[in-house]
């Protein structure tokens, strides 16, 4: 205890708005705290915290609190009153639902939530329009309730590992979103209107079911896409793609390479291996900035030819 007296001791000496008591097995909310109403940033991650105290209502200047890593069987009603909040991580604790009075925080951007104990999407989520990032995964929640699309300001949606079997077409309706991470799911296919997406340049596909993709040409901002484990056979042409700096299709049961590759100058990495892809078209040459290409565990009935290339790592 004496360390945490010290740290927030030289933190009201310098009149500090950020103070850090991370993974310091802090078993309870240090009162000490309140000594400090002119906080912004509070970092309580990796303790044993299981409630908080009602006088943290006095640091309403936070903006930034971090409960992630504790013990919280609940939201406290308190966080509810913290009405500055812009970045509120709960996640890593036992939280099994979120009260009403969480929709007061009309500032909040940033929920992250994961690896809580949600049997069902948050009902009250559903009214808080400010967010622009939210987390729910490694949560069993199942489903995902129509009116996500009332969530008009997500730019980042967090669903992995949620148990979800499918998507409703209302998260088409997300358009401002530019991360979308829906990995080890049971998705049998996505939704109709993903092509209204356009923003996005981060897609995490990876670890589903999926035996076939949309048109991806709709993603011109793509950045990063990773399709591996699932069951496509087939993929649609990436020419339009020119933004796409790492592909990942690993694992599947493509016969071949996607058409329209040589057209990806910004590819970095990509990933084919674990496929069934007899034969690698000469455009691949083209890529002239790749720096890592894999291709092992394919069906290739020739050695390929690379002499355009200029990768770091290169596997076949």
């Amino acid at each position: 205890m004496n360390a945490i007296l010290k740290e927030i001791e030289t933190a009201r000496k310098y009149n500090e708005t950020n103070l850090e008591l991370c993974g310091m097995n802090l078993k309870e909310f240090p009162m000490e705290v309140l000594q400090m109403p002119e906080l912004e940033s509070l970092n309580l991650a990796s303790n044993e915290i299981s409630s908080l105290p009602p006088q943290i209502t006095q640091l309403t200047n936070l903006t930034k609190l971090n409960l992630s890593l504790n013990r919280l069987k609940e939201v406290p009603q308190q966080i509810c009153e913290l009405k500055n909040l812009m970045f509120l991580d709960l996640k890593d604790n036992m939280l099994k639902t979120l009260p009403e009075e969480i929709t007061q925080l009309v500032n909040l951007q940033v929920l992250l939530l994961r690896a809580n104990m949600f049997k069902e999407f948050p009902q009250p989520l559903l009214k808080m329009k400010s967010i622009g990032a939210l987390d729910l995964s490694e949560n069993f929640i199942g489903e995902i309730p129509p009116q996500i699309s009332h969530l008009q300001n997500l730019e980042s949606l967090a669903l992995h590992r949620c148990s979800l079997q499918s998507l409703p077409s209302q998260i088409a309706s997300l358009e401002k979103l530019k991360v979308l991470l829906l990995s080890d799911n049971n998705l049998q296919q996505l939704p109709q209107g993903m092509s209204r997406l356009t923003k996005l340049t981060h897609l995490f596909l990876y670890e589903n079911s999926l035996v076939e993709l949309p048109q991806v040409e709709f993603f011109p901002h793509l950045q990063y896409l990773n399709i591996a484990y699932n069951e496509l056979q087939f993929l649609p042409s990436f020419a339009d793609l020119v933004l796409l700096e790492e592909l990942y299709a690993n694992g599947n049961q493509l016969q071949e390479v996607p058409a329209g590759i040589g057209k990806l100058q910004q590819l970095k990495k990509l990933d084919l291996s674990q496929n069934k892809i007899r034969s690698v078209p000469l455009e691949i040459n083209e890529l002239s900035d790749l720096e890592g290409l894999d291709l092992k565990g394919n069906e290739l009935t020739s050695p390929p030819d690379f002499s355009g290339l200029r990768c770091e790592y290169l596997e076949y």
